[in-house]
């Protein structure tokens, strides 16, 4: 008998397999492993899919809406992130991101001593539950050209953030350039 008959089917019973597909640019993000002969994805259907709180940073760190932008920078800086969470009465109210800062105050030459978050930040949160699949997100993330996430529990409180980069550790074989294209791309 060859040892090729010997060997066990890829594909078992409690097992799907999937062929990769290079149509969408998200793939879900389950656990799985790549045969490298056919180039399928044996995935186990007893395994769920990653969620948001498995891959985000978690304990994110927000600011006042009142909270002048040079205490913005250096809370930044400090946390080594590119965006930070403006919140109120126990609410997101709004996101304070690096190009805020650049764009809305710096280029503009108004006085980061003087103006708060409340003045730059983009209103109209997008944000990410803890429990979702880490493949809604990503798409959240694609559709709104946004490259971090603010994650919120059950009881709608901020318990951390997602980045393309944590997605990346997650899911490396999620995260393409066509994501990453996707999220970057210049707004029509």
């Amino acid at each position: 008998m060859s040892r090729l008959r010997d060997r066990q089917p890829l594909a078992e019973p409690e097992r799907d397999l999937v062929r990769s597909s290079p149509a969408p640019s998200i793939r879900p993000i389950i656990p799985a492993r790549e045969d490298t002969a056919s180039g399928a994805f044996i995935v186990s259907t007893e395994e769920s899919a990653v969620k948001v709180k498995d891959a985000m940073h978690k304990g994110a760190e927000w600011v006042s809406p009142d909270t002048p932008l040079t205490q913005v920078a250096r809370k930044m800086k400090e946390l080594d992130v590119g965006s930070i969470p403006v919140g109120e009465n126990d609410r997101l109210v709004g996101m304070v991101t690096d190009r805020d800062i650049a764009c809305r105050a710096v280029a503009d030459g108004r006085d980061c001593d003087t103006i708060t978050a409340s003045e730059v930040m983009t209103d109209g949160i997008v944000f990410c539950r803890d429990m979702e699949d880490l493949d809604d997100a990503l798409r959240i993330m694609e559709q709104k050209q946004i490259r971090r996430l603010p994650v919120i529990n059950e009881q709608k409180r901020l318990v951390g953030m997602l980045s393309l980069g944590d997605v990346s550790q997650a899911a490396p074989h999620v995260l393409t350039g066509e994501v990453t294209a996707a999220v970057s791309a210049p707004n029509a």
